[in-house]
Parts: C-alpha cells; sequence; structure tokens
C-alpha cells in the first residue's frame, strides 16, 4: 500500500528479537482504518531474522519507516530515536508482540479530538499461548470504566496506568521523552512527568490493545538493578515535585515502599538461586513482610500448576448479535474471558457476518476461524500464524 497523505499518527515500534509475533503486530498496524499513518519501527541491534521480515512488508507497503541501530540500549531509546523522526501530530505505541484491533487508533482519535486531549488511552486485554491464571484487564477486569481524565494521583494510585498504550499527541515528547536509564517502568514514569507538567490525559472504557503475556517478557519478570533503578527514579520525582496536593505525595510514599518490597523479593529470589543464604538473610531480615508473601506465592503456584492446552470446542459468535448493543465494561469482560479460555483450549471461530470478524481481532490466541460465508472482505482479517497455531479457512 502507498502513502497517499500526510500521516496523522506515527505508530512506534521497538524491537529486539521479536520475530516469533513480528508479523502479526505489523499486520494489526497496517489494517487500520486510519489510513493516513505510519509505522515506524526500530530494531534495537535484533540477531535474529526481525529485520528480514520487516524489510519485506516494507517493499509492499511504503508506510513503513525502517531505523536500524547498530547497538542495543534498551526500548526506550529505540522509542526516543523513532520521536525524534517523527512530524506527525500523534504519536502510538505498539509492541512487537501485541495486537490492536483494526479500529482501535480511529476511536482513540476520535475521543481525543471530543475530549479536548493531550494523551488518550483505552484498556489492553490480556491474551497468551500458555495457561492464565485468570481473565485479565491491565486496569482490572472487575472494574467497571468510565471516561474520564486521569490526574497524577490516579497514576500513582494505579501503576498498571503504566502497561496502557495512550496515543500522545507529538509535540509533548519534545522535552520530555523516554527516559533511557529505566528498562522497566519507563512507560509509568512518562506518563506521570507529563501529566505532572499539565498534560491532559484521559482514560476510554473500551478495551482495543490485546496485550501477550509471555515468561521471557520484561515486565513479566523484573531483576533487581531495573527495580531499583525506577525507585530511585521515582524517590527523585517525589523529591522534586511541588505544588501537587497532599493525596499525591501520600500516593508517592506508599508507591515507594511498594517498589521497595519488590526489590527485597527480587534480591531474594536471587541470593536463594545463587545460593548465597547471607544476602537472602538480609533481605529477609530487613524485609519480613513482602519476602514471606512471596515464599507463600511461590509455594502455591508450585501445589496448583497448570496444565496445557486441551479441550477442543467450536465457537459461534451467537453472542455477539445482542454484545454490539451493550456498554463497553461488558465487552471487556467477554473478549477478556474468551481470552482466557483460548490459552488452555484448542478455540475454532466461526465467523458469519463482519461483526464476527471484527470480534475475531480480539482473541489473537485462537487456533482457527472459519469463514462461514463469503463477502467478508469488506473489513481486514486478522493474520494468522503457526507460531500461536492460528490459520484462516473457508467453510
Amino acid at each position: 500500500m502507498s502513502q497517499t497523505a500526510e500521516p496523522i499518527i506515527s505508530v512506534v515500534m521497538a524491537n529486539k528479537n521479536g520475530t516469533m509475533y513480528l508479523e502479526q503486530a505489523v499486520h494489526s498496524v497496517l489494517c487500520q482504518s486510519v489510513q493516513n499513518l505510519e509505522l515506524v519501527f526500530v530494531d534495537d541491534a535484533s540477531t535474529d531474522d526481525s529485520l528480514s521480515k520487516i524489510r519485506a512488508m516494507a517493499t509492499v507497503d511504503d508506510r513503513i519507516r525502517i531505523i536500524e541501530k547498530s547497538a542495543s540500549t534498551g526500548a526506550a531509546a529505540a522509542r526516543n530515536v523513532a520521536i525524534e523522526a517523527i512530524t506527525s501530530p500523534w504519536i502510538a505505541i505498539c509492541d512487537s508482540d501485541d495486537v490492536m484491533h483494526p479500529d482501535r487508533l480511529a476511536n482513540l482519535l476520535a475521543f481525543a479530538e471530543n475530549k479536548q486531549a493531550d494523551m488518550v488511552a483505552d484498556d489492553c486485554i490480556h491474551f497468551a499461548v500458555t495457561p492464565m491464571e485468570a481473565p485479565r484487564t491491565v486496569m482490572g477486569i472487575d472494574r467497571d470504566l468510565v471516561a474520564h481524565k486521569l490526574n497524577a494521583v490516579n497514576i500513582v494510585e494505579t501503576t498498571a496506568i503504566g502497561y496502557l498504550k495512550p496515543l500522545i499527541k507529538r509535540s509533548l515528547l519534545s522535552n520530555s521523552p523516554y527516559r533511557e536509564d529505566l528498562t522497566i517502568g519507563e512507560d509509568f514514569q512518562l506518563y506521570l512527568e507529563l501529566v505532572l507538567g499539565g498534560a491532559e490525559f484521559w482514560l476510554s472504557p473500551t478495551a482495543q490493545y490485546l496485550y501477550r503475556r509471555m515468561p521471557g517478557s520484561l515486565s513479566f519478570r523484573s531483576q533487581p538493578e531495573q527495580i531499583y533503578a525506577q525507585l530511585v527514579t521515582l524517590r527523585e520525582t517525589a523529591l522534586n515535585t511541588t505544588g501537587q496536593p497532599a493525596a499525591f505525595h501520600r500516593a508517592m510514599r506508599h508507591c515507594i515502599k511498594k517498589l521497595e518490597a519488590a526489590y527485597a523479593q527480587e534480591s531474594f529470589a536471587r541470593a536463594l538461586k545463587h545460593g548465597n543464604v547471607f544476602n537472602a538473610a538480609f533481605h529477609a531480615l530487613k524485609q519480613p513482610k513482602p519476602i514471606w508473601g512471596w515464599i507463600k506465592k511461590n509455594l502455591k503456584n508450585k501445589v496448583t500448576g497448570t496444565s496445557g492446552r486441551e479441550i477442543d470446542i467450536q465457537y459461534d459468535f451467537e453472542l455477539l448479535s445482542n454484545l454490539a448493543e451493550t456498554d463497553e465494561n461488558t465487552r471487556r469482560r467477554y473478549f477478556a474471558k474468551l481470552c482466557y479460555q483460548a490459552s488452555f483450549k484448542n478455540i475454532e471461530l466461526v465467523a458469519e457476518t463482519k461483526e464476527d470478524l471484527s470480534a475475531a481481532w480480539m482473541l489473537p490466541a485462537v487456533n482457527k476461524v472459519t469463514l462461514g460465508k463469503d463477502g467478508l472482505d469488506d473489513f481486514p482479517h486478522p493474520q494468522l500464524y503457526a507460531a500461536t497455531n492460528r490459520r484462516v479457512v473457508n467453510s
């Protein structure tokens, strides 16, 4: 596809050895109903075949811009390189292993214009190709969301906001880019600094970003050094921030305390792994409550365990005829529960209508999508890959 107009949205995708799910992520960006966009792909010195894949895709769609880094410096630095090269009024982030519904960016853009916001976000639904413990969204599946403006207290009290993928005005990022000294929590820190600087940040009750859960991802398990760097940054922010209400400073103290506990837990776990009994004892004595919580959690996981993918079920979209008329919170919970089922069951989807095909985008880990009839070419088909055992077939 050729770019016919200046992009209104630039989607930034930082990549480091993400070949397994790369095509699925890129396809979800290029299928957005906002056609005047570009994908700025920054490869952080990958050693797999990511670059050859994205180059092949760029030969058939000139909306892809590729930036190659000779040395790996992390996701934050890679995103900053992309931001410097972008002139579009809006910037979105999509990770190289995640998926977006085709209407997501159009919906967020309309939401931003309606609220006259500087940055907007929706909830993210968790999915995986290995068993999950429960249906999950970033903001919480049991939480009723309404459209509302987020302030600094909200962000610090609900640190999960740092996992959201907002649409952000490019002008905001000129003087406040990502903190390159952080390898975790860089998104949370950016959003907090932008809001402290006066940005209007609105949250939508929709959920059209699919967030892949993998044991190897940085956000799944953090190293003590990574947590400590985030802890130092947050302490500096608390010390240097003035003019905020007392609730903000209380929330910051609580957030710092949680990070200190996480640092102790991961330091304790590392010491045990390497047989350093004295170091493990030091952290256990310094932070006994979080260490005991970590021990109980890990003992429980070893006792209960999780099973592999099983149970073949064919799922038609009968419920969707009524679901389209329901509220966003109902839809969010519905798809989160189906993503959970698809993490340990072999599910086949039968798409009879455009609405069915649209719903298939919300379930990236299902095994098979069957098109029940022809004439569904007016809506983009989800990209399905052997990496997730997915495929599309015509009946």
